[in-house]
């Protein structure tokens, strides 16, 4: 593995599919031994290990751009899936917690960190196709990644996800929040950067007075969107995220916005985000506690 090119070079073709072939014979012997479940996720591993960067290898050989780069999120994600909805016969019948929850919590892992990286580091080259917005392969294979993800987690069962959880049970929405906040904003600054030549490094996207004005109004609708649901469900904890990006846009327009003093795009972002707080305080009230009564009408 550190010294071939890929992982199925000179001959590991053919080695590696037999010493899986030997692992399932033997773990198909002593299947009732206390460490089988241990050994089918370290089975499970392997496969990860060799397939994914295989699989980078080969399409690397053949695709430029943005191509070998998903193969890190899309395989995880297969797996995942493998796991929860594969076929119930041997091995996978038998041991499925096993493959489900120490097979996949590393694979879960692997697909969590792609989902930041890929969104921090990648302008979404799509050659050789077009680039459109949210329809290209990096946002669709970031759409499918969460999906596997998704999927994994709802077959988890109840003790799997409390231990998952370790006492915090708002860690992980939290989490998800944040990615799905990361992938919307890396979306909107490719959608930008290959529709209007704006720039994808952190120096550039401070100083473009468009890129600014795009993110102002973007999180202002997001804030917006946050708060109206917070109110037309009751849940004060969703009104109060959106309330507090709402303010993160209010000081960002003052303390990075008014660089671009007197542009087109300053003023429209002024506006817009002006118009979105005062359609969020008249239509979105704060819910009340759930132990307080709404005040009759």
């Amino acid at each position: 593995l550190a010294l071939s090119g890929h992982p199925l070079d000179q001959g590991a073709w053919l080695g590696w599919p037999l010493l899986w072939l030997s692992h399932y014979v033997l773990l198909h012997r002593v299947d009732r031994s206390d460490l089988s479940g241990w050994l089918h996720a370290l089975g499970l591993w392997t496969l990860a290990l060799i397939a994914i960067p295989e699989a980078h290898w080969q399409v690397d050989q053949r695709l430029d751009g943005v191509w070998p780069a998903l193969v890190p999120g899309l395989l995880p994600a297969l797996l995942l899936w493998f796991t929860v909805r594969g076929p119930d016969r041997w091995p996978l019948g038998a041991f499925r917690a096993d493959y489900r929850y120490r097979g996949g919590l590393p694979l879960a892992l692997i697909a969590l960190l792609w989902l930041a990286l890929i969104n921090l580091n990648s302008d979404g080259n799509a050659s050789p196709l077009p680039y459109l917005p949210l329809l290209n392969p990096l946002d669709l294979s970031v759409l499918i990644t969460a999906l596997g993800l998704s999927g994994w987690w709802l077959g988890l069962t109840a003790d799997e996800r409390d231990s998952l959880r370790m006492g915090h049970p708002a860690a992980l929405p939290g989490l998800g929040a944040a990615l799905v906040f990361l992938w919307l904003n890396a979306a909107l600054l490719r959608a930008l950067h290959w529709g209007l030549d704006t720039p994808l490094d952190a120096g550039g996207i401070l100083r473009s007075v468009l890129v600014q004005a795009a993110l102002s109004i973007f999180w202002s609708l997001l804030g917006f969107g946050a708060m109206l649901g917070g109110t037309r469900r009751a849940l004060r904890w969703l009104w109060l995220g959106g309330a507090a990006l709402m303010a993160v846009v209010v000081l960002k327009l003052f303390l990075i916005d008014l660089a671009g003093s007197g542009t087109l795009a300053r003023i429209v972002s002024f506006l817009g985000v002006g118009a979105l707080l005062l359609l969020a305080g008249y239509l979105s009230p704060l819910p009340p506690r759930q132990h307080e009564q709404a005040p009759a009408p």
